[in-house]
């Protein structure tokens, strides 16, 4: 999406380059995880993998520690 403006940079291009596209690279972990999260939850109980009830705790998990991307996040974006 950068290359479609000259004025507006979704990615920073100072130094702070890497830092947002470590951000990113979390948050699309983030997302990945809960949509497969949310698919299996669809699946009637006798169908959804065994490791779901394991793994969806960390999901949570997860989503609280994001809050605290946000104020980076800011930070990032000026």
């Amino acid at each position: 999406m950068d290359s479609l403006s000259s004025n507006l940079k979704i990615i920073p291009t100072d130094s702070t380059r890497w830092q947002a596209l470590q951000l990113q690279s979390i948050a699309d972990g983030i997302m990945e995880a809960a949509v497969l999260c949310r698919l299996e939850s669809l699946r009637t109980p006798d169908k959804q993998d065994p490791k779901f009830d394991q793994e969806f705790p960390k999901l949570t998990h997860w989503y609280a520690e994001a809050s605290k991307l946000d104020h980076v996040a800011r930070t990032l974006v000026k």
